[in-house]
């Protein structure tokens, strides 16, 4: 497969030219990332036994990736400083304010599904209702406040958001014809589960992946009791609200969500795993070949084939105990050739109130993030990483006739 991803010129040479030293210029270890994160905050008290595990199975997995660029430890040293600064910034606030933990996240509504299965589009359409509350990207990178007064708090959260993203678009631009993300965009959960080192970005970063094979088999709760603090930190002093977020990773996780979120509802996207299996590669791929100098494309392959495969049987174990109620079930094809009438029936299965303009923003959604909503279409095919479509096609019959999609 060749992958239309390298990095622009002048970090490729970088690259070429650290390389034989690139361990000793940018050391990973917990102590001095704890370190760098308490002097920069004047803050102790990370975390309890269990964050620390999650820390440094983390760090210890990319510290075995002995093809990681010197940008690539660069970026993870980098994500392990910012997510530690937060979490001490996050127990700090938590002992200042312990009503926080009392703020009520009534109902909300989750979108779960496989990887590349539509998350991404159903979740900027809900987004546009003026009645819900979807967390933007700019502030899952600052979750927390930075000061009382509500005008500089945005300001600067937001400022910090856009050095973000558009970090991540300079060292990866062809990232927006894949997945497309702007500080003011709706986002995925996985942001806030990074403060607890429990996501899949070391795998689809950092190519980590007996880490996530780790991972996917982990008790999440304490994970999943935090994400729930973030959001109760994002409604405290605000006035009740309908929420909707989403995050394909949490279709592994729905005993550890329903933990920290006993109401909530759930709506489960669904695409032909020919089409979503080698998509969710092609963007691991993608995005690993910006901080490694080598990687297996068939190891990718055979890593989301059992994962996925893994997760189905969880979601639907997890979905069995929950009464029908409280879930959706949505085809990404019906959504994609009838948004509205689509996603009315969602409505109308949650008893949601439409609101007024709504039909006219979801006409022009396409044209205004350029057909990005449901993630520009990018080559590639089961084959490219290893894997044979008929193979594909009866690992997973039992599920794609289940839920009309063969």
């Amino acid at each position: 497969m060749t992958l239309h991803a390298a990095l622009p010129a002048p970090a490729r040479a970088f690259n070429l030219i650290t390389r034989p030293s690139r361990r000793w210029m940018v050391p990973l270890d917990r102590s001095s990332t704890l370190h760098w994160a308490e002097e920069k905050t004047g803050l102790t008290e990370a975390g309890d036994a269990k964050f620390f595990r999650f820390l440094d199975t983390s760090i210890e997995a990319v510290n075995e990736n002995r093809d990681l660029s010197v940008i690539g430890r660069l970026a993870a040293r980098r994500v392990f400083r910012q997510h530690i600064t937060t979490r001490l910034r996050a127990q700090a606030l938590l002992r200042e304010h312990p009503e926080i933990r009392d703020v009520r996240i009534e109902r909300p509504i989750f979108i779960v599904g496989l990887y590349r299965t539509g998350t991404t589009f159903l979740h900027n359409l809900m987004a546009l209702d003026e009645n819900h509350r979807s967390p933007r990207a700019w502030e899952l990178i600052q979750p927390l406040p930075v000061h009382s007064a509500p005008d500089k708090d945005y300001a600067e959260r937001h400022r910090a958001g856009e050095r973000f993203f558009g970090l991540h678009q300079r060292v990866m631009p062809d990232m927006k014809n894949v997945h497309y993300v702007g500080p003011d965009d709706p986002e995925e959960c996985f942001f806030l589960l990074e403060n607890e080192c429990a996501s899949t970005l070391l795998v689809n970063t950092f190519y980590c992946l007996n880490y996530g094979r780790w991972l996917f088999h982990q008790d999440l709760s304490h994970a999943y009791e935090s994400l729930r603090t973030y959001y109760q930190v994002m409604a405290w002093n605000k006035a009740p609200e309908q929420w909707v977020m989403k995050c394909p990773f949490h279709a592994w996780n729905l005993d550890a969500l329903l933990h920290a979120f006993p109401d909530a509802r759930f709506v489960f996207t669904h695409r032909p795993i020919k089409k979503a299996l080698p998509s969710v590669c092609s963007l691991s791929a993608k995005i690993i070949s910006k901080f490694t100098h080598s990687f297996d494309v068939n190891a990718i392959g055979r890593f989301w084939l059992s994962s996925f495969e893994d997760g189905i049987i969880r979601s639907q174990r997890a979905r069995s105990r929950m009464p029908e109620s409280r879930i959706f079930d949505l085809r990404l094809g019906d959504l994609s050739q009838a948004p509205e009438p689509t996603l009315r029936k969602l409505y109308d299965h949650f008893d949601l109130r439409w609101s007024p303009g709504l039909s006219n923003a979801i006409s022009t959604l396409p044209k205004k993030r350029g057909g990005q909503t449901s993630g520009t279409r990018h080559d590639y095919t089961p084959e490219d990483f290893g894997l044979r479509t008929h193979e594909i096609d009866e690992r997973f019959a039992a599920y794609e006739e289940r839920f009309g999609i063969r």
